[in-house]
């Protein structure tokens, strides 16, 4: 999930909050998901756009292992299930 680049800004209302070519990284991205933000576009290799959950989905990294050593806070255990509960709709 590292590494993905932004194809289109993401805006919220008339604030750019980050600007086409932005690189994301996978903290950035839960953080984007926190906000609501469940669906942007990213440049891929072969030229085409696919969304943030697309990409989440087809990644090798599993929500458990992005979790895996913060499960022992309560708080982020509560995030880790409320993730993985609106992952599975």
């Amino acid at each position: 999930m590292d590494g993905m680049v932004l194809a289109e800004p993401i805006i919220i209302g008339q604030v750019v909050l980050l600007n086409k070519g932005f690189v994301l990284r996978k903290s950035l991205i839960m953080r984007l998901q926190s906000r609501d933000i469940h669906s942007i576009m990213i440049e891929s290799e072969e030229e085409e756009n696919i969304s943030v959950v697309e990409q989440f989905n087809q990644s090798q990294l599993s929500l458990d292992e992005v979790f895996s050593d913060v499960l022992k806070n309560p708080i982020m255990h509560l995030i880790y299930e409320v993730t993985r509960d609106y992952l599975r709709k």
